[in-house]
């Protein structure tokens, strides 16, 4: 057990140390009005669930909900995937996450920080706090889905649209196995517990400079890929059966 939280409290540290946070299944859900069971702002869904917190998990946990609030950021995270912070007036940790699938990020694209805007995502609970997942966005209305380009434009367009995606500045691919590991243990232990979600919660406040940083220099792709995010890698993949237990 003790090595257990061992392994969680370093590779927790080093996410901190390099901007960690997430990254989502890669599903696309088609996602019908007539399965949203609840339309709140910010404000309305985090007083239900400080008022019960178990209470607001029953009710609401792997359910679709529409969510109203202030736009507070629009980025990537670690893993290139797509997500908006909602404003909460308790503060900047207490801002509702919503992720955004691969294929549904392009709605994201046309929003502007201060926006209001309502989001529809599937609701997560972890201690402390409530997170949205498989998001799409209700309002303001979204542009239409862009076609598929042909296999051949893909090759051609291929490398020319990656600075934004961090994990394309370490590995040189967003579909790097290693991103699959970040991704199991974000979920799996990070958002399930409240110290880990309060990382998450950090990341996606100063992690936009930084990116922009590690995209722009070979030399601190190198360092974070090799000092950083392997090592991070290396021991979550050596450990996984602790941290799953």
């Amino acid at each position: 057990m003790k090595a257990k939280y061992a392994v969680i409290a370093f590779v927790s540290a080093l996410f901190v140390l390099i901007c960690q946070p997430c990254l989502l299944p890669n599903s696309s859900p088609v996602i019908a009005d007539d399965g949203v069971v609840a339309r709140l702002t910010v404000e309305q869904l985090y007083e239900e669930f400080e008022a019960n917190e178990v209470a607001a998990d029953l009710k609401y946990e792997g359910k679709f909900i529409e969510v109203s609030g202030t736009l507070d950021h629009i980025g990537k995270d670690l893993m290139g995937t797509a997500y908006v912070r909602l404003y909460s007036s308790r503060g900047t940790l207490n801002d509702l996450l919503c992720f955004f699938d691969e294929a549904n990020e392009y709605q994201v694209a046309p929003l502007v920080k201060g926006q209001d805007a309502t989001v529809r995502g599937k609701y997560t609970s972890s201690i402390n706090y409530p997170v949205l997942k498989q998001c799409v966005v209700v309002y303001p209305t979204p542009p239409p889905a862009p076609t598929v380009p042909a296999e051949s434009e893909q090759r051609d367009t291929a490398g020319k649209d990656d600075k934004c995606f961090i994990a394309t500045a370490v590995y040189g691919t967003p579909a790097a196995q290693e991103i699959d590991i970040l991704r199991e243990f974000r979920d799996q232990v990070l958002l399930n517990s409240m110290l880990g979600t309060k990382l998450v919660h950090f990341y996606y406040k100063i992690s936009p400079p930084l990116a922009e940083s590690i995209s722009k220099h070979s030399w601190l792709k190198t360092l974070v890929r090799d000092f950083f995010v392997d090592p991070a890698v290396t021991v979550l993949e050596h450990t996984k059966t602790l941290w799953l237990e």
